[in-house]
């Protein structure tokens, strides 16, 4: 029921799929269930074979399939696909979606095969799913007719997912003494395995149940084994993926359970629906408020705390890394919320220093009521590059945010053109920053829109894997800033 994330569990049947030539892969769910699939496709560079259709809580309760059938539709046309799988979720299954009649609606003129191919802990099965997918591919073998081999298309490639909001509250967990619980029936633990290395920590538990555990209910025996998960931390956090979070289950009381068990827990919900940057701020803030009730902040001393510093959302660069080493020398030593967390005097801070946007609400909360100030770093000079640049062409901004507004600060004071770009997939999240960052930020959403911002020449800095998006040009520039939010562990 309850098992260490880094017990190893199940297989890698994408995979199997990509390694056959001209069968392309559909896959569906919440962001947790393709964000996996998108990184395996890219590593074996099938991108072009590869498609999704994210849906969402509305998809599910109105049984929207015009999405899927469109995609479909779409993959169909494709010379260079002789036949689809299409990769279900869970909770494609435990909602009797009806994807047979959405194939029943597919223009296929050439009767390219098309398979459902259901997994997951969910699903009824009568064989291994690994021996199912093997009989799948063996009724696709020479169906289809030639694929056409020719340079693909960048229109067709599917752009990346931000991670889902549980996994960058488990990356904003890292440095707090606790234990992290993640109720889901267990395939979500491969979305956490594709991040960043920290994810193979001894402190993140998962739990394992299938559809009659799940109708049964489960969430006894949680609290009965929750306590296994914080014996040597300070207290447990609990998330929850899209499984547990459509089915209705009160998964809350079973935090509350464990209070009542002498163990401090704390609720941070989640869905696998949300982006990590909506998901990491709001549980940030819930932090914020839970230590600030049994401990005084003061403003004073030489402390400067540290608010949304982890790996999934603080890219890396020298950036920061320079800054902390100055702010050192000036006499000043940096702490993280999580370092402070079970301190029993009263914490005084000089500033308050946001370290990623999802910081914002909970600094300018606190600086509200503290009256502490937020850190303007910009007052120490720095060149993320390590040496004064000569270029004269425009500097182009691709990263998180908040870090793209002060790099931008920097340049411009040196009298060059740089303009911020922000990758956002979906309309909650880009609410998000047009509310807590109000600068000029361009934002995007897919492929088309980032060809239209390349135009021209200019110095590049962005994750690697938008490079994949992009045609080459020796007129372009690129400097590599690893965003894990983007890029989860593919440049660890």
């Amino acid at each position: 029921m309850i098992r260490k994330l880094k017990e190893k569990r199940g297989g890698d049947m994408p995979s199997g799929i990509f390694e056959v030539p001209g069968i392309g892969l559909l896959a569906l769910g919440s962001i947790a269930c393709i964000r996996t699939i998108y990184f395996q496709a890219w590593k074996m560079r099938c991108l072009d074979r590869f498609a999704y259709v994210q849906m969402n809580e509305a998809d599910y309760a109105l049984g929207n399939t015009e999405k899927i059938r469109d995609m479909l539709n779409e993959m169909i046309q494709r010379d260079h696909i002789r036949g689809i799988i299409v990769y279900t979720s869970c909770v494609e299954r435990i909602l009797s979606l009806d994807l047979q009649e959405v194939l029943a609606e597919i223009v296929n003129p050439d009767s390219k095969p098309i398979e459902i191919f259901y997994r997951g802990p969910m699903v009824k099965r009568l064989m291994n799913p690994k021996e199912n997918l093997s009989c799948i591919l063996e009724r696709m073998k020479d169906k289809g007719g030639k694929t056409v081999c020719k340079k693909t298309d960048r229109d067709y490639l599917p752009m990346p997912l931000l991670a889902p909001d549980f996994a960058a509250v488990m990356s904003l967990l890292e440095n707090f003494p606790a234990g992290k619980l993640l109720i889901t029936p267990g395939g979500c633990g491969n979305c956490l395995k594709s991040e960043t290395t920290h994810y193979q920590e001894e402190n993140i538990y998962v739990t394992e149940f299938d559809d009659l555990q799940l109708n049964a209910g489960c969430e006894q025996e949680i609290i009965s084994r929750a306590p296994v998960c914080c014996q040597r931390w300070g207290f447990l956090c609990y998330m929850q993926s899209a499984v547990p979070y459509l089915t209705g289950q009160n998964w809350e009381e079973v935090s509350f359970a464990s209070e009542k068990n002498n163990m401090e827990s704390l609720w941070l919900g989640g869905s696998g629906f949300e982006t990590g940057p909506v998901g990491a701020a709001r549980a940030l803030k819930y932090l914020g408020n839970r230590w600030s009730r049994n401990h005084k902040l003061k403003k004073g001393g030489r402390n400067i705390i540290l608010l949304g510093k982890y790996r999934a959302g603080t890219p890396k660069s020298r950036y920061y890394q320079w800054i902390e080493s100055e702010l050192h020398k000036a006499g000043y030593t940096c702490v993280e919320l999580g370092d402070i967390w079970n301190v029993s005097e009263d914490t005084e801070a000089a500033y308050l220093w946001a370290m990623s946007a999802e910081a914002l609400p909970l600094a300018r909360s606190w600086e509200s009521e503290y009256k502490i100030p937020l850190l303007k770093e910009q007052q120490w000079d720095f060149d993320f590059k390590g040496k004064q640049t000569d270029s004269k062409m425009p500097w182009k901004l691709l990263t998180e945010p908040l870090l793209g507004i002060r790099l931008k600060n920097f340049l411009e004071r040196q009298g060059l053109s740089a303009s911020v770009y922000a990758y956002v997939p979906d309309r909650k999240t880009k609410k998000f920053y047009q509310e807590h960052l109000p600068d000029q930020i361009t934002y995007f959403e897919d492929s088309h829109s980032l060809y239209e911002l390349d135009s021209g020449s200019g110095e590049w800095v962005c994750d690697p894997i938008f490079r994949t998006y992009r045609k080459e040009d020796p007129e372009k520039k690129w400097h590599p800033l690893v965003y894990p939010m983007a890029s989860g562990g593919l440049f660890d």
